[in-house]
């Protein structure tokens, strides 16, 4: 893994951020949490728990299978304009990522949607952990239907959904890859 800086586009303005981009060599650690995140969701459940999500976990492995970088500090950028999780060096976009590990997720989000794209990593899409997970990309369009900043303002919170039901099932959105955290062992073993 490579933890540096570099100078990343936000609305066409260049920004100096700290990045870590995770490699092939990283996969082992990968497997390491994996694995604990799912025991420490087993114990959880004997005192009846909701499952916990490692969110920074998904951004690094959506970072590793998509050559993105993970944002860990930008300097000079306004609140407003961090509100991203990953950046695509090649696309220069900026990406948030939610994940779930559970059949029916919950998602709050803010309105002012400042990110580029969205990706849903979805770790029960085989409903047993076995190292499978999908990754969607949600079109915009989608969160902007679910309230408006208007809406947004007389509530006073941020609006929750299930992108799994709101979005996926309903607008029939496929899943853009499939992986098993496993089988990226031998594949990039295969091609190094």
């Amino acid at each position: 893994m490579l933890v540096k800086q570099h100078e990343i586009m936000v609305d066409n303005k260049s920004y100096l951020a700290d990045v870590t981009i995770p490699e092939p060599s990283d996969l082992d650690y990968f497997i390491q949490i994996y694995e604990k995140w799912f025991d420490l969701i087993e114990l959880l459940d004997e005192f009846k728990c909701g499952r916990v999500c490692l969110s920074e976990f998904s951004e690094l492995l959506f970072c590793l299978v998509n050559n993105c970088w993970r944002c860990n500090n930008i300097k000079n950028i306004s609140k407003a304009y961090k509100d991203f999780d990953c950046y695509n060096p090649l696309t220069q976009k900026t990406i948030e990522i939610i994940s779930t590990n559970v059949k029916e997720d919950i998602t709050s989000f803010d309105p002012n949607l400042s990110w580029d794209e969205l990706y849903f990593i979805d770790f029960y899409c085989d409903i047993e952990f076995n190292g499978s997970f999908k990754i969607y990309k949600i079109p915009k369009k989608y969160f902007q239907m679910l309230i408006t900043k208007e809406e947004y303002n007389q509530q006073k919170k941020r609006p929750i959904t299930s992108i799994k039901k709101d979005i996926i099932s309903k607008y029939d959105i496929k899943p853009e890859c499939s992986y098993n955290l496993y089988d990226l062992t031998s594949s990039y073993s295969k091609n190094n």
